[in-house]
Order: structure tokens, then sequence, then C-alpha cells
């Protein structure tokens, strides 16, 4: 297993490190055979091409980004290995009319906003029925305005700061020039639900962090 160089996992980025060696460690104490599992951990440009470089490697299973995933798309053509990918994609999570109107809401916000959204599986559309569609608009963007946006290890935080400063670039990037997500969205005729996003930064905090926006 090789997990990314840096995860946001949990809050603390020391214990964010730690996670995927506790899971192994966890594992192997279980009674896991020796070497069944193993942990690599280091840069994704020198620990995962040598992955990639090995013929050793009979198989890859990838989550990432589409510009590296077709790399190791192409690696493992060539060592005529099996590999499974995971790249980018808009994850869409359904709401039918029979829904249960409160679980559907928390369902959906805790899909697209935990660990601050910075999940493979997190949604990024919603898709409604015409049924309950107006009342779970208005619903979700009502839990959605009670959200905390702060430290991350304060108590009562919903959401935290992004895993990395660059993250937070294209935000202050689309401020500063005025192309913000709430316009982008109005060309695209999308109603705001929230509010336009508008990027803060955190005192406690080198990274910053962007109040929940559905638009």
């Amino acid at each position: 297993m090789k997990p990314l160089t840096i995860e946001p996992f949990l809050a603390s980025s020391i214990t964010c490190r730690a996670a995927s060696w506790a899971i192994v460690d966890i594992r192997n104490r279980a009674g896991r055979p020796k070497g069944v599992l193993n942990l690599v951990r280091g840069k994704s440009s020198v620990v995962g091409q040598a992955m990639l470089d090995s013929p050793d490697v009979q198989a890859i299973t990838f989550t990432g980004s589409t510009g590296t995933g077709k790399r190791v798309a192409i690696a493992s053509v060539e060592h005529n290995r099996k590999f499974q990918l995971e790249m980018g994609g808009k994850n869409p999570f359904v709401v039918l009319d029979d829904a249960d109107l409160s679980v559907a809401v928390e369902a959906a916000v805790n899909s697209a906003f935990f660990s601050t959204g910075q999940r493979c599986t997190a949604s990024s559309r919603v898709i409604v029925t015409e049924g309950i569609h107006d009342k779970f608009v208005a619903a979700m963007g009502e839990r959605m305005k009670g959200l905390v946006v702060d430290d991350a290890l304060k108590a009562g935080t919903h959401i935290g700061p992004v895993q990395r400063t660059h993250e937070t670039r294209p935000r202050h990037k689309a401020r500063r020039s005025g192309k913000t997500w709430s316009r982008r969205n109005s060309k695209e005729g999308c109603l705001s639900v929230t509010g336009p996003l508008r990027f803060r930064p955190l005192s406690s905090a080198q990274n910053g962090s962007c109040p929940p926006s559905a638009s």
C-alpha cells in the first residue's frame, strides 16, 4: 500500500501521517501473515515510479488524478500487469421522492463536506426527483447554514482547513479576478442556495478554509 504523501485523513497532520501506518499495524497484529500487507511511504514521484517500473508488481489499484492514472495505465500495459483506476469524477448523490427528508439532507451534507470534501468519494452533484426537490433544496440550504468552518481541532467544527496551502490558491485567484464560483454557476443556469463562495484564512492554521456552497 502506498498512501498519499499528505493524507487528509484526520484533523492533525501528525495523526494524519500515522493513520495508514496504524491501519497496517492493527491488521498485522491481528494475525495477518507477514508480508501479505506492506506499507510503503515516500514521494509518489520516487516510490510510485519505482512501483510502476518494477516487473515484480503484478497488479496496481490507483486512486488519484486523471493525468497520473494515465501514466499508471501506460506503465501497466508495458509490463502486462492488471490495473484498476479511480480517477477524477463528479460523484452523484440521488434523492428519490420517497426518501426520509431529514436523513437524506444529513447524508448529502456529510457526503459532500465530511473531511472538508477531500475524499475521492465526496459527492459534488445532488440529483433530486421532482416530488421532493423544493423541500430538499430548502432543507439542505438551512442545514448548510449551520455548518461551522473553523480550526479542525476545535470542538463543534464541521469543516476544517484543506490539507495543503496550494489547494487554496485557485480560490484566491478566483476572488481577485472576480470569477467566483457563484458567477460561473449563474452562467450555467444555476441558482445559489447558500450564497457566494468566499475564501477566508484561519488564524490557527497555515492553510485556509472555504465555507460550504451549493447551487
